[in-house]
């Protein structure tokens, strides 16, 4: 089981109106919910080193979790050949002070003192153990209205153009849910099984490569690009929109010219045809 270190006594602190626990009991919690946590360059990763099979842990697949997943939570490849793993970050703009185990060590892998962190840290790491089994979701959370979630993700924010596609992400405001979603693609019934797992490897490659989003493919065939935020603390909750809205325009503007190639079947390639291989990814699927 991973341990989570503290670098020192802490007691508990206020935090947005409410009182945070100390860094020991969320050193704990992150213990027995197996979850161990680093840094990198400002990010916070927190990685679920359990092994259950993700499909009896979330009601996923091994490649996927369902884009409805409560919480950051995603599946990316592990290190070497470690295979897929469930990843929660974060970065550290305008959530607060990460401080690392050693003084002035900011390398990857470098572990947390979490005695060190700005309190606001507290909840979101409270946010990550809250999301860590999907079954649990995120309790009586309850979105902010509106007219506030306007504020942190203007419409503009949410078109974005490329090339000759216009996509339009929206805001899920639900009971209980929060998330930003952008369409990239459609999947015609009809494609081959090849194209299919094309598509497959260009998503896996973009969930390991790109931080936050999750990429998938909905119910009635639309793939899609969704960061949940369900479940996170209020007074962050604008910086998190921020940041989750630069991470889809990213994930986005590369996706959808590799998607939406090898989903329209009128565009000729015998390379498409054949099982994929990630090497050959990039050259066979862009126009």
């Amino acid at each position: 089981m991973p341990q989570t270190r503290v670098g020192r006594a802490g007691t508990p602190r206020d935090v947005g109106g409410r009182i945070a626990p100390d860094p020991e009991t969320i050193a704990s919690e992150l213990t027995e919910a197996g979850l161990s946590i680093t840094q990198d360059r400002g990010w916070v990763t927190v990685v679920d080193e359990r092994r259950s099979p993700p499909d009896e842990l979330s009601g996923g697949t091994p490649e996927e979790l369902p884009l409805n997943t409560p919480g950051l939570w995603r599946l990316a490849d592990g290190p070497g050949a470690s295979g897929a793993r469930r990843i929660f970050e974060v970065h550290a703009s305008g959530v607060g002070r990460v401080g690392t185990g050693r003084a002035g060590d900011s390398g990857s892998g470098a572990w947390m003192d979490l005695a060190c962190l700005d309190p606001t840290w507290i909840e979101v790491l409270r946010w990550a153990i809250a999301t860590s089994d999907p079954r649990g979701g995120a309790g009586d959370w309850k979105p902010p209205i509106p007219s506030e979630i306007e504020r942190f993700a203007p419409r503009d924010r949410l078109t974005l153009r490329i090339g000759s596609e216009l996509r339009q992400g929206r805001v899920v405001r639900d009971e209980g849910r929060l998330a930003l979603d952008f369409p990239v693609c459609s999947v015609p019934g009809g494609l081959s099984v090849a194209r299919r797992e094309w598509l497959a490897t260009a998503l896996r490659d973009g969930r390991s490569t790109w931080r936050m989003v999750r990429l998938g493919t909905d119910d009635r065939g639309q793939t899609r690009a969704v960061v949940d935020l369900t479940g996170a603390p209020h007074h962050a909750l604008a910086h998190l929109c921020t940041l989750a809205l630069d991470a889809l325009r990213w994930v986005v503007e590369w996706i959808v010219p590799i998607a939406a190639f090898i989903a329209d079947a009128s565009n000729e390639s015998r390379i498409l045809e054949a099982a994929p291989t990630r090497a050959a990814l990039a050259c066979a699927s862009l126009p």
